[in-house]
């Protein structure tokens, strides 16, 4: 019987058994219909190689924060809604092990930054961090910032890209072989360290291989919409499914006519406004940015 059951009354059996996130679609075997329109072209960043992440000010929705995934480097670089450098704020009371993402919302001073050193390519560390610093006005070349510890229930594992959920909590995705998993932050950011609670596996068909692993993740300004990229897709998913481990209504547009180097950040802005950042794919080169405009 089982065998002959279409796919809504499959749905409909799953979700009365509670189980509907572990069967929803993936993301990958579901047709792009969505279009974006290229509004800048993949441009260079001089002096930012390795742009791996991308956030967009709520204090300043004209200005970009973006970071260089580099152990000499504590600074946050800012750039305009163009992809030019405007100036560079360093971090004070912070360190590096492999900062990997950079994600703006609110906080309890207002708005603020958080800084993911959450990278862990050999999956060795026992504690990953984020940095939490008020959002730096026009001119600031200084900020301090706050430090959070926190484990994964299930032992290491490599993330590129967190994002705040519209409850509030820090969510985290996991840039594994094994596939992408979910974490969230127990609850508020405390001095404590913490313990992180797994929420669900997503459904990313082909996530596996290297370029179609998460690198990064940014909430809208809303908050109702979670913005996920890979090397060469973008993904747009209602953040109130996405913290359930629902990908169900996702959109996907591929992002390989960009012809990026190593395509790694995103951040989402007004009207439909998309903007991209990566690495220059060779430690000589300088990173990439554009930006798209979707429906």
């Amino acid at each position: 019987y089982a065998t002959r059951m279409t796919r809504r009354q499959t749905v409909w059996l799953a979700a009365a058994l509670g189980v509907a996130a572990s069967i929803a679609t993936p993301l990958a075997q579901r047709p792009s219909r969505e279009a974006c329109e290229i509004i800048t072209p993949v441009r260079p960043v001089p002096g930012v190689r390795e742009a791996s992440s991308l956030a967009l000010s709520r204090r300043f929705p004209r200005r970009l924060f973006t970071l260089n995934d580099s152990p000499q480097q504590l600074d946050l670089i800012v750039l305009g809604l163009d992809g030019v450098v405007r100036g560079r704020v360093r971090l004070q009371n912070a360190a590096i092990t492999d900062w990997e993402d950079l994600t703006a919302g609110p906080c309890p001073g207002g708005t603020c930054l958080y800084v993911g050193d959450i990278g862990d390519n050999t999956r060795r560390r026992t504690t990953i961090s984020v940095y939490r610093l008020l959002e730096p006005k026009d001119g600031d070349t200084h900020a301090v910032a706050e430090r959070f510890d926190a484990t994964f229930p299930d032992g290491p594992h490599d993330a590129e890209a967190m994002f705040l959920g519209p409850n509030g909590r820090l969510y985290l995705l996991t840039k594994d072989a094994r596939g992408t998993r979910l974490y969230a932050w127990p609850g508020a950011l405390t001095r404590a360290r913490a313990q992180l609670e797994f929420v669900a596996a997503l459904a990313i068909k082909g996530d596996k291989g290297r370029f179609s692993r998460i690198t990064d993740a940014e909430q809208s300004l809303d908050g109702k919409t979670v913005a996920l990229r890979t090397n060469d897709t973008l993904y747009l998913v209602p953040a109130a499914e996405l913290i359930l481990g629902d990908l169900t209504h996702a959109r996907e547009m591929s992002l390989k006519r960009l012809n990026e180097p190593q395509g790694e950040g995103v951040a989402l802005g007004q009207n439909g406004d998309v903007f991209l950042a990566g690495e220059g794919g060779s430690r000589s080169l300088d990173g990439s940015f554009a930006q798209l405009r979707c429906q």
